[in-house]
């Protein structure tokens, strides 16, 4: 008997938070099935009708969480007032409601990797970089590894600034160079 799809996905989620849980302390190598498991309020067994192992959760979690801020992206291309700096922070406010994810799974090579090949379509297309210029990917390259940067520096110093300021900083930067700012 095939288990109700509702069920079939709370279960999937419940393994999701319960992995989160350990994942936002411990290295994935020290995270194991029993811990997801118990954490979860489900069995072993149950764990691996859903996932051979804690590496194939942490990958789907990474895609599940690129693929959610994408959604969320894409929509903000939609408004009446897009602008770059409208964009900017409205990326920004996204950025702030996934943090602690996004600043834990960027220390996986593989999620920073994944998050810039997804976004640098979306950037490109979000600040129309035709894509017959012959530095398009770089562009794109840079934009997306300077809202990592961006990003992880304001995490790391969030009670110092806001992700608004470093955004607007950025903004500065990428449209006026960095000159201004040198005395």
């Amino acid at each position: 008997m095939n288990k109700q799809p509702e069920i079939t996905d709370a279960t999937r989620n419940k393994i999701y938070d319960a992995f989160w849980e350990c994942y936002h302390t411990l290295p994935v190598e020290k995270i194991t099935v029993n811990a997801v498991s118990q954490k979860a309020g489900i069995h072993r067994s149950s764990f691996y009708r859903y996932f051979p192992d804690v590496y194939k959760v942490m990958e789907n979690f990474h895609a599940n969480l690129i693929a959610e801020i994408l959604s969320q992206s894409r929509q903000l291309r939609t408004e009446s007032d897009f602008t770059l700096p409208s964009y900017m922070t409205s990326l920004s406010d996204i950025l702030i409601k996934y943090a602690d994810q996004i600043y834990r799974c960027l220390e996986e090579r593989n999620f920073r990797d994944q998050f810039i090949n997804v976004f640098r379509p979306e950037i490109e297309q979000s600040l129309n970089i035709d894509p017959d210029y012959p530095n398009a990917e770089y562009l794109s390259f840079f934009l997306i590894s300077t809202m990592i940067t961006n990003f992880t520096y304001w995490y790391e110093n969030r009670d110092r600034y806001s992700l608004y300021d470093i955004t607007a900083m950025g903004q500065k930067l990428f449209l006026n160079g960095i000159s201004p700012f040198l005395k």
